[in-house]
């Protein structure tokens, strides 16, 4: 593992969270094929970022930060993007991103709370979390793909609803989950139930 900063995989991993920039700009003109072309690039790099790593031997502490911070920034900017009024194309609903958005903020707070109060680091995504962010990306694809060429949005509105479950199930399980870590650690880090 090294210490630096400087290496490939993070800079493509740093690339990953600057084409939100972009993305948030075609979708915003309602130029889907190019957001489409956008998100294919990005998600290229999201897997060689870390394979690159890997093989040549450049993991470090930066880049496992820096790369989930890249997906949310893209994930996170995409949603708002994509539920802005008034551009033309009908918007995914903003009560959805406002879920997502709060969803992600509130476990990111509280993480940190917890971090600064306790020490503790044992943060791991869960199942449910990990189907949620699939769900959303779902959601996102389906989005620009229906946008694009003209489709019905019946499963697009399905999916919609289903995601909007998943992020309230899986906020709720974070809280649960977390409380239990936090009590099993107790010894640890002096820290009881919270």
């Amino acid at each position: 593992m090294t210490g630096r900063v400087l290496t490939l995989p993070n800079a493509l991993t740093a690339l990953r969270a600057l084409a939100a920039v972009p993305l948030a700009v075609a979708i915003l003109h309602g130029w889907f094929a190019a957001a489409i072309a956008i998100v294919f690039v990005a998600g290229v790099t999201d897997g060689l970022d870390g394979e690159l790593a890997r093989r040549t031997g450049q993991t470090s502490d930066v880049g496992r930060l820096l790369d989930p911070i890249a997906d949310k920034v893209l994930l996170v900017t995409t949603f708002v993007a994509a539920s802005v009024p008034g551009r033309g194309f009908e918007p995914l609903p903003v009560w959805l991103v406002s879920m997502a958005v709060l969803r992600d903020v509130g476990i990111v707070a509280v993480a940190y709370a917890v971090y600064r109060s306790t020490g503790f680091t044992g943060f791991r995504p869960s199942l449910l979390g990990k189907i949620n962010t699939v769900l959303e990306l779902l959601v996102l694809g389906l989005f620009l793909i229906t946008r694009a060429f003209g489709l019905p949005g019946l499963v697009l509105t399905a999916a919609v609803y289903l995601t909007a479950g998943t992020i309230a199930a899986s906020g709720l399980h974070y809280f649960v989950h977390l409380r239990r870590l936090l009590a099993e650690s107790g010894g640890k880090f002096g820290v009881g139930a919270a």
